[in-house]
C-alpha cells in the first residue's frame, strides 16, 4: 500500500498477523481445513511408479517453501539493520509487503535489532485455489497456509541491548499467510513462481459486521459536503515591475458548466477527490488508480494506508501481538480494510491513521505546484517601439510578440507538490494572450507572435497584429496604453486523477504614440 505509516514492528519479527495461542505439539491447531488421507488397508505394490504431483500439490510444496523463505528474510532483515530491505519484495507483496517494510524502518530508525531466529513449528495447507481467470484483477492462484511460529528465542533489543519486547509476549501462535502466484501462467509449477506471501490475518477471524460498528461512526467520520464548482483563477494585481501576479482571486463558476470561459476552449475540471485508491504497488491494475469514497461503513479512507481505517472495538487485550510489543493506551490498534481486494489486517499506529477526507484536495495540491513554477506576464514586444521618439503611423501594421518567451512567461513548465498523502505534477502553458490596443479593440493571439524586422517593411504580422485608424492624440498623455493579458491552461495528474485549472488576468502594459501621415510630412 502506498506510503505506509506508522506500522510498528511485531516484537516477534515474524508477521503482522496476530496470535492465537499457543501451537507448538499442543494439539490447539486453528480451525482447519481436513485433508483428506491414503488409505492404508494394502501397502502400494513396490512396481508401481509413484502417483505424479497434482498442480495442487506442487502449489502446496512451492508455496510452503516460500513461506519458510519469507519467515528467514524478515528475521534476516530484522537482525541486520545494514541490509537493503529490498529482499522483503522477492517474499511479498501488497499490504503484507507495506507493512514489514514500514515495520523494519520503524526498527531501524529507532536503533532497534532482532535477536535469534523466529522456528517454524508446524504448516498446514488449508486451501489450494488456482484460478488465474484474471491477474489485473488480483484473480490469481493462492494458497492459503496455516503457520505455527516459536518465538520463545527471539527478542528486539535497542541500542543498549536492552530488551523491549513485552513481557506479556505468546511465544508460539498461529498465524494464516496468503500465498498469490501473479506468474502462474509463466510459470505454474516451479517455486519461482510462487514468490510474494500476499496477506496474513488471524486464523480465527470472521467477517466484519457492519451493524456492530459504533453507530456514531458514519456521522463523525461523513463526507466533506460538495465544493463549489470553479471557474476561472484571476489575478486581481499584478506586480508591474516583474510581471508575477500578486493577488489570485477564485471566481465561482456555474455548478452545471464549471470553468466555462465562454469559448472554445478548454474548462475548469473543479477540486478532484481527496481520497483515492491506488493498486499499482501491489500489483493490481483492476479497479484502476482513482476517487474512492472518503467514508463508508468500513471506516474512513487513508490515502497513506491505501484502505479504510477503524479502530478495533474492542481493543485487544494486553498481550496480544497485535500490540505489537506494546501495551493497552500506547496508540491503538486499526482495522485496515481494502474493498478493491477484499483484504483486511490489523494495524498497530501510534496516532490515528490520517484522514484524507479532511485533507487536501488534488486542485490544491496543483496549485502548490503552480506557486513553485513563479508564472508572470509576458515582456511585451511591439512595433512601433515605445519610447519618447518612437511614432507610428494610423494605416500602418503594428506587429505583436512575446518578447523573449521563456517557461515563466509562456510556458510548457512542469513542477510536482506532495501535500495529505497527495502528490500531483502540474504542467502550465499560454493558452492565449489577449492584447487591449487603447482603442478599444482586443486582439487574441495563440501563438506567440512574429518578433517584427525592418526587412518586413510595411507588411502585416502573420499571426498577431493590429492596425489604428485613428492618432492617439485625444488619449491621455497622446499615447494609447498597450495590455497584454495572459491566459494560462495547467493540466495536472495525480491520485489517479487529472483536471484542468485555468489562470487568467496576467498583465503586463505598454503606451505607443500613433500619429497621421500628413502630421508627420509637416
Amino acid at each position: 500500500m502506498t506510503n505506509a505509516r506508522r506500522f510498528s514492528l511485531l516484537a516477534t519479527a515474524a508477521a503482522v498477523a496476530i496470535a492465537v495461542g499457543g501451537c507448538a505439539s499442543d494439539g490447539n491447531d486453528p480451525e482447519a481445513t481436513p485433508t483428506p488421507t491414503s488409505s492404508s488397508s494394502s501397502p502400494a505394490p513396490t512396481t508401481t511408479s509413484p502417483t505424479p504431483q497434482s498442480d495442487s500439490d506442487i502449489a502446496s510444496e512451492a508455496a510452503s517453501a516460500l513461506v519458510t523463505k519469507y519467515y528467514d528474510t524478515v528475521d534476516r532483515l530484522g537482525q541486520q539493520p545494514s541490509e537493503s530491505l529490498g529482499a522483503l519484495s522477492t517474499v511479498a507483496t501488497g499490504v503484507q509487503l507495506s507493512a514489514q517494510q514500514t515495520a523494519l524502518k520503524s526498527q531501524r530508525e529507532a536503533n532497534q535489532k532482532q535477536v535469534g531466529d523466529t522456528k517454524i513449528a508446524k504448516l498446514d495447507v488449508q486451501s489450494v485455489n488456482l484460478d488465474n481467470s484474471d491477474p489485473k484483477a488480483g484473480k490469481v492462484p493462492t494458497v492459503q497456509i496455516d503457520v505455527c511460529w516459536d518465538v520463545s528465542r527471539v527478542d528486539v533489543v535497542d541500542a543498549t541491548g536492552k530488551s523491549i519486547v513485552s513481557s506479556s509476549r505468546p511465544d508460539t501462535g498461529w498465524t494464516r499467510l496468503t500465498v498469490a502466484n501473479y506468474h502462474y501462467a509463466a510459470n505454474p509449477t516451479g517455486a519461482g513462481g510462487w514468490p510474494p506471501v500476499k496477506t496474513s490475518r488471524r486464523t480465527h477471524a470472521t467477517p466484519r459486521d457492519p451493524d456492530r460498528r459504533d453507530p456514531d461512526h458514519r456521522r463523525r467520520n461523513r463526507r466533506r459536503g460538495p465544493i463549489p464548482a470553479q471557474a476561472d483563477t484571476v489575478c486581481q494585481q499584478t506586480n508591474p515591475t516583474t510581471g508575477e501576479c500578486l493577488i489570485w482571486v477564485e471566481v465561482p463558476g456555474n455548478p452545471s458548466d464549471p470553468g466555462n470561459d465562454g469559448g472554445d476552449g478548454p474548462t475548469d475540471t473543479g477540486t478532484g477527490s481527496a481520497c483515492y485508491w491506488d493498486g499499482t504497488d501491489q500489483g493490481i491494475s483492476k479497479p484502476p488508480p482513482g476517487p474512492v469514497p472518503c467514508s463508508n461503513e468500513a471506516g474512513y479512507w487513508s490515502n497513506a494506508y491505501n484502505c479504510y481505517i477503524a479502530a478495533v472495538d474492542p481493543q485487544p487485550p494486553a498481550g496480544d501481538t497485535s500490540w505489537q510489543g506494546h501495551e493497552p493506551g500506547d496508540g491503538a490498534v486499526y482495522n485496515c480494510y481494502q474493498p478493491q481486494t477484499d483484504l483486511l489486517i490489523l494495524v498497530w499506529a501510534a496516532d490515528p491513521p490520517p484522514n484524507s477526507g479532511t485533507g487536501p484536495t488534488p486542485r490544491e495540491v496543483a496549485q502548490l505546484a503552480i506557486e513553485q513554477m513563479a508564472l508572470r506576464a509576458i515582456d511585451i514586444g511591439i512595433t512601433p517601439e515605445p519610447g519618447k521618439d518612437s511614432i507610428g503611423i494610423v494605416g500602418m501594421p503594428v506587429w505583436l510578440w512575446v518578447a523573449t518567451p521563456n517557461e515563466h512567461t509562456w510556458g510548457p513548465i512542469t513542477e510536482s507538490a506532495t501535500a495529505g498523502g497527495i502528490t500531483v505534477t502540474a504542467t502550465a502553458m499560454v493558452r492565449q494572450v489577449t492584447w487591449g490596443m487603447g482603442d478599444g479593440t482586443d486582439v487574441v493571439c495563440t501563438t506567440a507572435g512574429t518578433p517584427y524586422k525592418a526587412a518586413y517593411g510595411d507588411k502585416s504580422s502573420p499571426d498577431c497584429g493590429h492596425t489604428y485608424e485613428k492618432s492617439s492624440s485625444s488619449q491621455s498623455d497622446g499615447k494609447y496604453t498597450v495590455t497584454a493579458t495572459s491566459d494560462w491552461v495547467i493540466t495536472w495528474e495525480g491520485a489517479g486523477q487529472t483536471g484542468t485549472i485555468l489562470l487568467n488576468g496576467l498583465t503586463r502594459t505598454t503606451a505607443i504614440s500613433v500619429g497621421e501621415a500628413q502630421v508627420l510630412v509637416q
